[in-house]
């Protein structure tokens, strides 16, 4: 199955549909390119002082960061909040994006 590709302006429905169909989503340019550089600005420090994994299973070469909405304002602007009404919304690590909401409308 290939994945639904839609435009910034979809309709919430036809995400909603898209999700349920397949599974996922991509919502091409959803978030303003500002808003993608603010975000990867605030998150720079963080990502940059966390430590590669020391072994085999969490990858010598690879880097988890936790919390990262908590540790960006930019991210509780995001789009990705505006879809789901049932949602919490803001920059708290229990956010839930659309793709993850159960709450009914």
């Amino acid at each position: 199955m290939e994945v639904p590709r839609l435009e910034a302006d979809a309709p919430v429905d036809a995400v909603e549909a898209a999700l349920r169909d397949a599974g996922c989503a991509v919502v091409e340019r959803l978030v303003p390119d500002e808003l993608v550089d603010g975000i990867e600005s605030e998150l720079a420090p963080f990502l940059a002082a966390t430590e590669p994994g020391g072994d085999e299973f969490t990858g010598f070469r690879t880097r988890r960061t936790g919390a990262l909405l908590a540790r960006s304002r930019g991210s509780a602007t995001s789009p990705r909040t505006r879809w789901c009404s049932g949602c919490s919304t803001g920059s708290s690590a229990t956010t839930q994006p659309a793709t993850s909401c159960t709450s009914p409308r």
